[in-house]
């Protein structure tokens, strides 16, 4: 359940010298400044400025598809770092997060597939779109060996490199790679996040704690690590330690579904029921699949008993225990994808209305139970939501939701 970590490069900033008498570049700089606050519709607005200014702007393009990846825009992310490209070859970040974003459609798009929606309205004019999973993680692979044959330094490459090969089985070269990148650039935390759940997947516990320690030592505040850390010592069976580290992980992040999950497994540990109960419940209220989680670190009920001889009561293991009618779990499996999905920017309300098979109007309301919400958005942001959303509901309008 737990994901590794995709490390883009930094956004191209312009020189003061050129903030100062040129309004391509100071437009390009005000993009990186919205960015940077999170107010993804202004930052595309300003790039976009930028590029009528200057239509051959590497800088422009280059730092509108990173922007792109953060808030979830990989069609708009490929098709602005192709430009990059196009324009300078030998531009080895701009491969590198076209990596990432080709990764990032490929598996949304694989989501969608699963369940028989058309991706067309989601994905990338690139091709990526019609590509199956593997192919999209083969262009990704492809981008991050160009930027490391044009810059065998750059300690990003290694680590999307890494978590790619990992994604295909890859265990012992992803481990080489991020190791490649810890000593090209030994403050970078991810990296050794990344190692640390690779180490973990395979039960060297040891090793995959010593690797969130760095990471927590370079990084105090990053709760990720604090709550890997927490999952390797869950696995070593210390759950006390396991909630502390989770403690610490939802205060740095009270919105983190996953850290409140596994506190409520060490609580279930402790046989202390209503604890977990209450975590396990807000991890789910805050867009978990708790089932599937707990089914990721165990195959039953009756299996993580007879592993840690601890006896669940009846509703703590009907909680956990998936629905006997396929279709009910089917059902909620799919409404908890499309508020994930929406809730981390990586499908529009539209898209997600139909993965959760709801009419749009219908999916805006429930997402008020999640305490989920367009109105948070810039008016750009919310403006094509809403488009987007009308013009999936006028293409499928035969459609039968249940």
């Amino acid at each position: 359940m737990r994901e590794l970590i995709a490390v883009p490069v930094g956004f191209a900033v312009p020189t003061d010298a050129l903030k100062k008498v040129a309004p391509a570049e100071a437009r390009n700089a005000r993009g990186i400044a919205y960015s940077q606050e999170g107010e993804h519709g202004l930052a595309t607005s300003a790039f976009r400025q930028a590029l009528e200014l200057q239509p051959d702007s590497v800088k422009a393009y280059y730092n509108l598809g990173l922007d792109s990846i953060k808030c979830g825009c990989h069609d708009m992310a490929i098709a602005s770092l192709s430009q990059a490209i196009a324009l300078e070859p030998t531009f080895a970040a701009a491969y590198v997060n076209r990596g990432i974003a080709y990764e990032k459609n490929g598996e949304v798009d694989a989501i969608l597939k699963r369940y028989h929606i058309p991706v067309g309205l989601h994905s990338a004019a690139s091709g990526c779109s019609e590509t199956a999973y593997h192919s999209a993680m083969a262009a990704a692979i492809e981008d991050y060996n160009t930027a490391i044959a044009l810059n065998p330094k750059l300690a990003e490459a290694y680590v999307n490199r890494g978590t790619a090969l990992w994604k295909k089985g890859e265990i012992a070269i992803a481990i080489a790679e991020y190791s490649t990148a810890i000593m090209l650039k030994p403050d970078c935390p991810e990296a050794y996040i990344n190692r640390g759940i690779v180490y973990d997947s395979k039960g060297e516990l040891e090793r995959a704690i010593a690797d969130y320690n760095r990471a927590i030592a370079l990084a105090p505040e990053a709760p990720m690590a604090y709550n890997n850390r927490g999952v390797a010592y869950l696995h070593k069976g210390d759950a006390q330690r396991a909630i502390q580290d989770q403690d610490t992980a939802i205060t740095l992040n009270p919105e983190s579904a996953e850290a409140h999950y596994y506190r409520g497994e060490a609580w279930l540990r402790l046989r202390e029921w209503e604890k977990a109960k209450a975590d396990l419940g807000a991890a789910k209220f805050k867009v978990l699949d708790i089932i599937a989680a707990f089914r990721g670190s165990y195959k039953s009920v009756v299996h993580f008993e007879r592993k840690t001889g601890v006896k669940l009561p009846g509703d703590i293991a009907a909680l956990l225990t998936p629905k006997k009618d396929p279709g009910e779990r089917e059902k909620e499996t799919r409404v908890m994808l499309a508020l994930k999905y929406y809730k981390t920017h990586e499908l529009s309300i539209g898209l997600a209305a139909r993965l959760a098979c709801m009419p749009y109007g219908e999916f805006m309301g429930f997402m008020g139970k999640y305490r989920l919400s367009p109105f948070g958005e810039t008016p750009g942001e919310l403006a094509a939501d809403f488009a987007t959303g009308k013009k999936s509901e006028n293409a499928h309008t035969s459609s039968n939701y249940q």
